[in-house]
């Protein structure tokens, strides 16, 4: 009798254990198969685990996600996310009311200097240059 254990990603998940006659147990290419059939069931084993801890990881990202806009759209404030490009990615419901726009008419198709007043936005660029120069430092 072998009991080659049921192991796959550093973790023992069990022994498979397997009555055979002892002529049969005796047999290398016997044990090998055996062997690899527990691989297979560890593997398998390994790989469910793996995904149970992938959809855990995205209910909790969903919910994070969910309380962040939240958050964003009940600010009160006029509230936008503005990428790298100066392309406003994301805007509020007070943003759209601020200033006039729908999401559709600003999202993806506006940069944030179209809304800075006229003697504005050479002091704005820099400000927003700092920041950027800020984020990139701190996520690097």
């Amino acid at each position: 009798m072998h009991d080659p254990h049921l192991e796959s990603g550093g973790r023992v998940y069990g022994i498979l254990s397997v009555s055979i006659p002892a002529k049969v147990a005796s047999d290398a290419d016997e044990q090998s198969l055996l062997s690899e059939v527990a691989d297979d069931i560890a593997f398998g084993l390994h790989r469910i685990e793996l995904e149970e801890m992938r959809r855990q990881a995205e209910d909790a990202l969903a919910e994070r996600e969910g309380r962040y806009r939240s958050v964003f759209e009940n600010t009160g404030a006029a509230t936008v996310i503005i990428e790298a490009d100066a392309t406003i990615s994301m805007t509020n419901a007070e943003f759209d009311k601020l200033c006039g726009y729908s999401k559709e008419e600003v999202e993806g198709m506006k940069s944030w200097t179209e809304f800075v007043v006229e003697e504005d936005p050479e002091r704005m660029k820099k400000y927003y240059a700092q920041r950027r120069k800020k984020v990139t430092t701190q996520v690097c």
